[in-house]
């Protein structure tokens, strides 16, 4: 089962009871809110659309700041597809995003020792309801495992791994869920970010100089970055997340050879 805390549309608060009910209403919101991300990603970009393509990216803009990282991988995509197609001039919305993006390279620098750590979360004692949900999210920059005391009677799904562990004295069933960082801390979408990029440069060149070029400096302090040998060594050391991280460095550099180029 798969569980986010973005800020759309509701706010997901653990709360005291061991009801499963609370849980059940939040995941129904949350299967809803994705499916219908999902269909304006699958919705065929015709010339029919053209008349609406502001009032669909204006909101994408500003969900995409505040979705969970599987979700924003898809609104990104869809800002991309559309502004492609049909080249809108939406420059508040992309300065917006331009000043998002400026703030994840920024805090992505700032929490270089805290990136390429493996987190692990189990609480077999206490049911997700139990669980501060707020505080895993903000340690995480990728998806995680999140091991809890079953609730009883909860509804079994295939998305949800259900393990019986056995300590001195009883069995204890355990549920297995997935956190979602948020899109503020994801390094998946931050490898999505330079090619968006390009797009949106050439598109708002003349009219955001001064946001695009406040990124360069930026991008370019990125690159440099790098853990240290204490935290190669490190058991905890995350070899996925730092290969993600050297994708993210790869598409940066491509961003900066193109407005190189452009220059030329």
């Amino acid at each position: 089962m798969t569980i986010d805390q973005s800020n759309v549309g509701m706010d997901f608060k653990p709360v005291p009871s061991c009801s499963s009910g609370p849980l059940k209403y939040v995941l129904c919101l949350c299967t809803i809110r994705k499916q219908i991300i999902e269909i304006f990603h699958r919705l065929p970009i015709t010339e029919a659309l053209r008349g609406f393509v502001k009032d669909i990216l204006s909101p994408m803009f500003k969900l995409l700041t505040k979705e969970n990282e599987e979700n924003a991988l898809l609104l990104l995509r869809i800002i991309v597809e559309y502004m492609k197609q049909f080249r809108p001039q939406m420059i508040m919305e992309v300065r917006e995003f331009l000043q998002f993006v400026h703030n994840v390279y920024r805090q992505k620098a700032s929490a270089l020792d805290q990136i390429f750590l493996t987190k692990t979360f189990s609480h077999p004692t206490l049911t997700i309801n139990e669980i501060d949900l707020s505080a895993i999210i903000e340690q995480i920059c990728t998806s995680v495992k999140l091991i809890v005391k079953k609730i009883q009677n909860f509804p079994v799904q295939s998305s949800i791994t259900t393990d019986e562990t056995t300590n001195s004295t009883s069995h204890i069933a355990s549920d297995t869920f997935t956190i979602l960082s948020r899109a503020s801390h994801s390094v998946k979408l931050l490898a999505e970010f330079p090619v968006a990029i390009v797009l949106l440069y050439q598109l708002c060149r003349q009219s955001l100089q001064a946001e695009f070029g406040e990124l360069v400096p930026l991008f370019l302090r990125y690159l440099t970055l790098q853990p240290s040998k204490e935290q190669k060594n490190d058991p905890k050391f995350n070899m996925e997340i730092y290969i993600e991280f050297l994708t993210t460095q790869a598409k940066t550099l491509s961003f900066l050879a193109f407005v190189g180029k452009t220059y030329q």
